[in-house]
């Protein structure tokens, strides 16, 4: 940096420092007009005429424009493919490095794709480096050809003298597959501190995780998670999952949703296809069941056994001092892997015996181990064996099963225990199941009949059928099978009817429906 008279005459000089801090000061400069020249062997030479005042400073700002004295061009890039070579994630961002600063409007408008893909352009490096990421993630087995045209400019304003053309093929994956998630959409959860998992089909990325997944209630409050009790995959599993506990209890009867974000993603960058919100209800699975009483309370484990796996007592449970837990290690036989829990003997009593038509009712805690739930029930020479099926265990904590007891041979079954069926691949084929009272209730002597096209349902006021053709009347009635309630049409106020199940009766051309309500 120079300090020269009208004539041109050097009066100060400063040489830079590697400091690099950008101020020089020329001192003890006397009123008047001066040129101030600023000079760099990487940069155009600039000069700027200034006047100094007596006892004041003069500022002056310059910015050197780089000498680019070649083209630019492209001397780095990713992904490198050529054919042959293992295919490209698809989650892989294109990189481009260049010999110079480029300008920004020219080089993204000369970046071309083919086929094209949205995404966001982001310039590191001192717009030395040019990143292109895909909004959402490359199409799978696809060759993609880019190609940079040459209008392509440095910073100088000098395009580039050829076209850049690069190509590479990818992977036939693109998105997490989402294996299971709980709460799934609808789901009954028990308001006891729920806990959340998301499973996946590779190892997931699990930095900052819980705050790319958030639960809700229904005035939109965070719910906050229990990190402290937050499990994730490891080496060696065969899925990814996050497992999370919330904090807190959350209320039954009121709604929540689990918002899952887009950007969750493998230790490869792959994420989740879209968002998800999932709507899920909290209820309380110890809830009062009406018309049911209470064939065993678990309080005691004498007489149950599981083969080598161990029956214990849990004080993890619904009612009384305990519950029955089973640590069970799915076995293989012919049919698939299971397990089989076997009730003590005693279980013989006529209150611990079902007919054709009775309702069996289980409280059970699941472990979300998506294995098949079955109850067992035996004749009294137990040439006959019937099992019951409870649903698939896709869920973590307590939940109560019904289920109606059909297709039985005339006379009284006595219950015998459960059965855990996983198939011939068990998403998990060990883990911990608990069981708390056994309920039943005594057929009214109607079986629910369904009809193709007729959907009942409770408002709360009112019982309401709906049909593909005229409904002639409808009649309600209570689970020992006397009628309430007799209209002929399509709707029966209920508003004053005390909650909880009733059977419904619909006449439509002839045919008879009856179906169960609860209110």
């Amino acid at each position: 940096a120079r300090l020269l008279d009208q004539n041109g005459n050097e009066l100060q000089r400063y040489e830079t420092d590697t400091l690099r801090n950008g101020i020089y000061v020329f001192k003890y400069v006397n009123p008047g007009t001066y040129t101030v020249e600023v000079s760099s062997p990487l940069h155009f030479t600039q000069t700027k005429t200034v006047t100094v005042t007596a006892n004041a400073p003069t500022y002056q700002n310059f910015f050197l424009k780089r000498v680019r004295d070649t083209p630019p061009e492209v001397v780095e890039y990713s992904p490198v493919w050529n054919e042959g070579d293992p295919a490209v994630k698809c989650s892989t961002p294109i990189v481009l490095s260049f010999n110079w600063d480029m300008d920004d409007v020219t080089t993204c408008n000369a970046f071309h794709l083919d086929p094209p893909v949205e995404g966001t352009f982001e310039w590191e490096d001192s717009y030395y480096r040019l990143v292109f990421t895909p909004t959402d993630a490359f199409d799978v087995n696809t060759l993609y050809t880019l190609t940079l045209d040459k209008s392509a400019e440095h910073g100088g304003g000098t395009p580039m003298e050829e076209d850049f053309v690069m190509q590479f093929y990818t992977q036939p994956r693109n998105h997490l597959t989402e294996l299971a998630v709980f709460p799934y959409e609808n789901a009954p959860v028990n308001y006891k501190t729920p806990t959340v998992e998301l499973r996946v089909d590779s190892m997931l990325d699990t930095y900052n995780l819980f705050q790319r997944m958030r639960v809700l209630d229904s005035e939109g409050n965070e719910v906050p998670w229990n990190k402290r009790s937050i499990k994730y995959n490891k080496v060696g599993d065969d899925y990814g999952f996050v497992r999370i506990p919330l904090v807190r209890d959350i209320e039954a009867g009121k709604d929540y949703h689990l918002i899952l974000d887009v950007d969750i993603a493998d230790t490869a960058g792959i994420h989740l296809p879209a968002a998800r919100d999932i709507l899920f209800h909290g209820v309380y699975a110890g809830a009062d069941k009406p018309g049911m009483t209470v064939v065993e309370d678990f309080e005691s484990t004498d007489g149950y056994s599981a083969g080598s796996n161990a029956v214990t007592a849990s004080s993890e449970r619904l009612f009384g001092n305990k519950s029955l837990q089973v640590s069970y290690d799915l076995e293989y036989s012919w049919d698939g892997y299971s397990t089989l829990i076997t009730a003590p003997g005693y279980l013989e009593s006529l209150t611990h015996r079902f007919a054709k038509g009775d309702t069996l009712g289980i409280h059970v805690w699941g472990d979300m181990s998506y294995n098949d739930l079955y109850a067992v029930l035996w004749a009294d020479d137990e040439a006959c064996e019937v099992t019951l099926p409870l649903g698939k265990i896709d869920y973590h904590g307590w939940r109560y099963v019904s289920v109606p007891v059909r297709n039985l041979p005339e006379g009284d079954f006595k219950f015998a225990g459960f059965r855990l069926d996983g198939g011939e691949k068990p998403m998990c084929s060990s883990g911990i199941i608990r069981f708390d009272n056994l309920l039943r209730a005594e057929s009214s002597g109607i079986d629910e009949v369904p009809l193709a096209g007729l959907k009942v349902w409770s408002d709360g006021d009112y019982i309401v059928a709906s049909a593909d053709t005229y409904i002639q009347g409808m009649e309600l009635l209570d689970m020992n099978g006397r009628t309430i309630k007799a209209v002929g049409g399509n709707c029966i106020n209920v508003a004053s009817m005390s909650r909880g199940i009733y059977l419904v009766r619909v006449h439509i051309n002839g045919s008879t429906s009856t179906q169960k309500v609860k209110l």
